[in-house]
């Protein structure tokens, strides 16, 4: 009710003023609405390439795998290895044999 009686006092050029400053306040956050949808979507993009991009490793991976299981001869597998270790940007065991996981001492001497 005080609202009412409130405008009842305004004059047309008060509403005006009131009006053209909601208006701007509206179109202010509209476009911040707009900007911010704008970044919600890159960045959603980003990611669904990201998940995209995964999902193809993980297939050519297992593909690779499985190959890898069907060698006939250590050269055929060692060129699978090669071939999964690119894949998984996994180079780091070529420059530095050291490992918990195996004797990589008498590997080495078996190399030499």
């Amino acid at each position: 009710m005080k609202l009412v009686r409130f405008l009842h006092y305004l004059t047309s050029d008060h509403l005006t003023m009131v009006l053209g400053w909601v208006i701007f306040a509206v179109k202010v956050t509209v476009r911040e609405l707009v900007e911010d949808i704008k970044i919600i979507k890159e960045v959603l993009s980003y990611h669904f390439d990201e998940i995209n991009e995964s999902r193809s490793e993980t297939k050519q991976s297992k593909k690779l795998k499985k190959k890898m299981q069907d060698c006939e001869s250590y050269e055929e597998w060692v060129n699978y290895a090669y071939l999964h270790d690119n894949l998984k940007d996994k180079k780091v065991w070529r420059q530095d044999p050291t490992s918990a996981y195996y004797n990589y001492e008498y590997v080495a001497h078996l190399r030499d």
